[in-house]
């Protein structure tokens, strides 16, 4: 089991990447728990591996900051959601692509910048598909 000092930085590093419970009981289950206290030293390196994947960093003897506004990460979200309904795509396409832009394996544990990448890339893609549709009714 872990002690007090880690299962404290989980959950700062939970609030910093801006995580939500029900996404941080999704990283959890991945390990095989479902509370910080059963975490063992191993998997409690691999859970800090993947927040620092997400941008997590711990920077002794210095306060921490937020990477950025919680609220933005939720409004990213929803916006990626219209983007993928007007497409026609589902949530593992964009799944895929965090895995593939970040090595991350859901969208939602992206930290807002990733997000803004995924949409930006999402609207590459429309970009695309209207090409694609104007010339096929031109043609």
């Amino acid at each position: 089991m872990i002690n007090n000092k880690q299962k404290a930085l989980i959950h700062i590093a939970k609030q910093k990447t801006g995580m939500g419970d029900e996404e941080y009981r999704d990283l959890l289950g991945e390990f095989g728990v479902s509370s910080s206290k059963d975490l063992t030293p191993g998997k409690f390196d691999a859970v800090m591996t993947h927040f620092k994947g997400l941008g997590f960093k711990r920077k002794p003897g210095k306060p921490y900051k937020s990477l950025h506004p919680i609220g933005s990460k939720k409004r990213l979200l929803y916006k990626i959601e219209a983007q993928i309904t007007e497409m026609d795509l589902s949530w593992k396409y964009v799944d895929g692509m965090a895995k593939k832009m970040f090595g991350v394996d859901r969208v939602m544990w992206c930290v807002p910048q990733q997000l803004h990448r995924i949409v930006a890339a999402l609207n590459y893609h429309q970009k695309r598909i209207e090409k694609k549709k104007v010339r096929k009714s031109e043609g």
